[in-house]
């Protein structure tokens, strides 16, 4: 493929991140001049020399390098159009073209529990599972979250929801009712319910108290099991279960304290869940997505560094996003998942796999 100008104009998904075109442009600068290293470390009499060379600079947002000198060397190219020459042969840009998968739910049903509004990731997976035809109903945690909801269905046909304490017995009983009345049967289950008091996200792990311990794991991975519980006998040979964990379940992550003892409980529950309710032909799996801008991530002390450190090491240069989540989960819901039961499956752009990056 010949080579031309680089692209400058995408750091969204599907294209490599500002920082690895950062990257791209340094090693088109390497290849062009095999003195550049010298010059650019030591600011040596030869750098304005060199940089004459090359034509304009990219844009500011991609001069937030942790280099100070690779900083001012890209620095002094003055403007931000594209740049050739014609003996240089730097890594293209891919544009991709999405691989699409039709997926037909129609006359399968769903519940989706825990939306609380249209950033929630469990709102991500029902949108998948209404686009693919399902009939869908939700559950919300409180009245105060209905009017939220009311907006995200309206003028939607087939839906419906109710309000659901998952802690509660009682609600829960009536909630798999009204499904009941609904549906007759149930095919999906999502369960995107967590919870932890903040003082427990804020202080120290050990000084964790047993209210705000038992309300955690109580709320984010008993109500895994209670739900399921409630779900077997409506649930079809066929049908899945998917939940949503964070990695923290098996590294530390700063202040996020108990709930990352609540996913790792979590995690182990859906693979017990897996092993017996897997002889009805009902598959547990939950996903384990990387950051996300949730109202639940709010919660967590310095998240917004969070966020941006965790895209920097990603692989992909980036983070995952709703959008992913949703059709991970769509995957794992309908029968192109069938042979997956028990599994934690991430989708975060390949962060968990890094322990550092060198740039």
């Amino acid at each position: 493929m010949p080579c031309g100008p680089l692209d400058w104009g995408h750091s969204t998904q599907g294209f490599v991140s500002e920082r690895a075109l950062l990257r791209q442009h340094v090693r088109a600068y390497r290849a062009l001049d095999p003195g550049w290293r010298a010059d650019l470390h030591a600011g040596g009499p030869d750098l304005a020399a060199c940089c004459s060379r090359f034509g304009p600079r990219p844009p500011e947002a991609f001069l937030h390098d942790p280099f100070p000198r690779a900083k001012a060397y890209l620095a002094r190219f003055p403007t931000p159009a594209a740049y050739t020459r014609s003996n240089a042969r730097p890594r293209r840009v891919a544009t991709v073209t999405p691989m699409t998968v039709s997926v037909d739910l129609s006359g399968k049903t769903a519940l989706v529990m825990g939306v609380a509004n249209a950033r929630s990731l469990g709102w991500a997976i029902a949108e998948q599972l209404l686009a693919a035809g399902c009939r869908v109903g939700f559950s919300y945690q409180g009245e105060r979250l209905r009017g939220e909801l009311d907006k995200l269905l309206a003028g939607r046909e087939g839906v419906w929801s109710q309000q659901a304490d998952a802690t509660s017995e009682e609600d829960l009983t009536a909630l798999f009712s009204r499904v009941r009345d609904e549906f007759g049967s149930l095919d999906i289950l999502v369960h995107s319910i967590a919870f932890a008091p903040r003082t427990a996200m804020e202080g120290r792990f050990i000084d964790t108290t047993p209210e705000d311990w038992n309300t955690a794991l109580t709320v984010s991975a008993y109500t895994l099991v209670s739900t399921a519980r409630h779900a077997e006998p409506l649930l079809r040979d066929g049908g899945s279960i998917v939940s949503l964990t964070y990695h923290a379940s098996q590294q530390v992550v700063p202040k996020y304290n108990v709930m990352g003892v609540a996913k790792a409980a979590l995690e182990a529950a859906t693979r017990y869940l897996a092993s017996e309710m897997g002889a009805a032909g009902v598959r547990v799996n939950t996903i384990s997505a990387g950051p996300m801008r949730t109202i639940a991530a709010r919660s967590i002390p310095g998240f917004g560094t969070m966020y941006e450190k965790a895209a920097a090491s990603a692989p992909l240069g980036r983070n995952a996003t709703p959008e992913e989540v949703g059709k991970l989960a769509l995957f794992l819901l309908s029968d192109l998942g069938s042979g997956v039961t028990g599994q934690t499956v991430y989708v975060d752009a390949g962060a968990s796999i890094m322990s550092m990056k060198v740039e």
